[in-house]
């Protein structure tokens, strides 16, 4: 939850938020601003998230909006991960009455064969 302010979380940031950031606000120098051009037209990862930024209609907002849609994330990816977790309990329930269904089914077995030996 430390991380909700970041818009790119990869090891290997090559524009860091602030620059995206001002990026999109319009705030760079010309050399800046050509190096994350640059930088945008090698990532498509990047590319797709200044995009997303641009549709954002207030830009003094946008911070909030990116906290916003990280915890929403970061929610969906714990339903997620219970809903897995929930599945798992019926798989483990259906495998248990199988080896209960063989082992009465040996059971049986057994004894109409030692009952029909025994005539």
């Amino acid at each position: 939850m430390k991380d909700l302010h970041k818009i790119v979380k990869s090891n290997k940031e090559v524009v860091d938020e602030e620059q995206l950031l001002e990026f999109v606000k319009h705030n760079l120098s010309i050399e800046a601003h050509k190096k994350v051009e640059d930088n945008i037209a090698d990532d498509p990862f990047l590319m797709d998230a200044v995009e997303g930024l641009n549709e954002v209609s207030n830009k003094e907002q946008i911070n909030q909006s990116i906290v916003e849609l990280n915890q929403h994330l970061s929610k969906l990816v714990q339903n997620k991960s219970k809903r897995k977790q929930k599945r798992r309990l019926p798989a483990n329930k259906w495998a248990t009455l199988a080896v209960v269904v063989v082992l009465f089914l040996s059971v049986i077995t057994y004894f109409m064969i030692h009952l029909q030996g025994g005539k």
